[in-house]
């Protein structure tokens, strides 16, 4: 695929590779109990650690865009 300098976001996050995310989260969550995503963009990363067991006040992200004051 040849690099598309002028997008951020490349599109939606493919189930395989989300489940890929919520199996590492998991496998890391015990040595690293707060989970840090800096730069998020839909928040998928956010949404598998969540879903690997992260509980949401030991999760930080940032957004990218106003893309949260959107969704609220």
């Amino acid at each position: 695929m040849p690099q598309q300098l002028d997008k951020v976001f490349f599109g939606i996050t493919k189930a395989t590779e989300r489940r890929v995310f919520v199996d590492l989260c998991a496998k890391l969550r015990s040595r690293y109990p707060v989970c840090v995503i800096p730069c998020v963009g839909e928040f998928t990363l956010v949404k598998c650690a969540l879903e690997s067991g992260y509980k949401p006040d030991r999760i930080f992200a940032s957004d990218i865009s106003l893309f949260s004051s959107l969704i609220g």
